[in-house]
């Protein structure tokens, strides 16, 4: 438990909107617990907020909360000197900045101590969201103000590719509220849940949670489930995003492949499944697949870095396929009873080396560390 009392420590956390996703829930997470140490915390964001927002979570939190109100235009026209009032009222002892419109503008305040989190890769990353020519543009830029930053990112592999540009450079891993997210006490209120939840309450449940894009290689889960012997088993698909429609289409309407649109709390589907199934191409450390471990769900995971490290400290809370290769999931599939994974070793991997709290305490100690 965080015991130590950080009481008269003052951090600014810079980014560029509260919109939700993966990065501003493992802020959420962090301000929270800093929170509790009597740590001083105020949040700024550059921009308005986006329809899909936790910003009033951060607020029932009772954090401080400023925003420069500014659009990506006027961020990079007017948003140093708006910064840098703000930051000479609030007088902190650390700024830690989070994304590439915070980093660039953090990076050329004048102040002792600044340090960003890395939660993506760039080099990737960027030519996805932005195409070949502007998103490579981008990944440079990020890495090149990331220079004038102490530089923490969420997985060694992350740290691996970016270490020689940056070699002092720290690795603290994503954290997962195991509090919030757990098993349930017996299959009778699983059946309950399912019941509720409009799901198959007979039959082993797959799911996979997250949005609908390319990267998250969910075709090749719908094409492994659609090409194995199924039996008893669903897979549930939860989520939204540009390859919706073509991965509906991919299933044509295959009785055991169910989708749901996102929702705001993924709980309920990870106490209501068996296993949880992650394709990705490519990840920081997601929260997804922690999340998961918690609620103890053991997992499936495509063989790339990210995933290995997360299990690199287990044999029986995961296993793992080609995302390539759609056969090697339908074959891990109708093998897995004799896999002998385990609900209690998922659980324990996430309580061990992901709970939230420990990585706060991680983070508090490389904040006092720095002054």
């Amino acid at each position: 438990m965080l015991t130590k009392s950080s009481k008269g420590l003052c951090i600014v956390f810079v980014v560029s909107t509260l919109g939700r996703s993966g990065p501003t829930r493992q802020l959420l997470n962090l301000v929270r617990h800093l929170y509790a140490l009597s740590v001083t915390v105020h949040i700024v964001t550059l921009s308005p907020e986006p329809t899909e927002s936790l910003i009033n979570i951060f607020r029932s939190a009772k954090l401080t909360l400023h925003s420069l109100d500014l659009t990506r235009l006027q961020s990079i026209l007017f948003g140093l000197p708006r910064l840098k009032s703000l930051i000479t009222e609030l007088d902190p002892d650390i700024i830690h900045s989070q994304g590439l419109r915070s980093d660039a503008l953090c990076a050329y305040l004048k102040h002792p101590v600044k340090i960003t989190t890395q939660r993506n890769n760039p080099s990737s990353d960027y030519p996805r969201l932005y195409g070949p020519l502007v998103g490579r543009l981008s990944a440079v830029a990020h890495l090149y103000v990331q220079r004038n930053l102490l530089v923490i990112r969420c997985a060694n592999s992350l740290h691996q590719k970016d270490s020689r540009q940056h070699p002092d450079s720290y690795v603290i891993p994503n954290g997962v509220d195991v509090n919030e997210f757990t098993p349930l006490e017996s299959p009778l209120k699983q059946q309950t849940l399912r019941e509720r939840l409009e799901l198959p309450n007979k039959g082993c449940l797959y799911l996979y949670s997250g949005p609908l894009i390319s990267r998250k290689n969910v075709a090749c889960v719908i094409e492994a489930f659609s090409s194995s012997n199924s039996g008893s088993n669903y897979l549930i698909i939860l989520g939204s995003g540009p390859e919706s429609v073509v991965l509906r289409q991919l299933a044509n309407h295959h009785p055991r492949i169910l989708f749901r649109d996102s929702v705001p709390d993924v709980l309920p589907y990870l106490q209501a499944s068996d296993y949880f199934i992650s394709a990705s191409s490519d990840e920081g450390l997601p929260n997804s697949v922690l999340e998961a471990l918690a609620s103890g769900l053991p997992v499936l995971l495509s063989h790339i870095p990210s995933h290995r490290e997360i299990l690199e400290r287990t044999d029986n809370a995961g296993v793992f396929f080609d995302p390539q290769v759609p056969q090697s999931l339908s074959r891990l599939i109708h093998d897995l009873p004799n896999r002998h994974l385990s609900s209690s070793a998922a659980r324990a991997l996430a309580c061990t080396h992901f709970d939230s709290i420990k990585v706060a305490e991680q983070y508090l100690a490389l904040y006092e560390n720095s002054l």
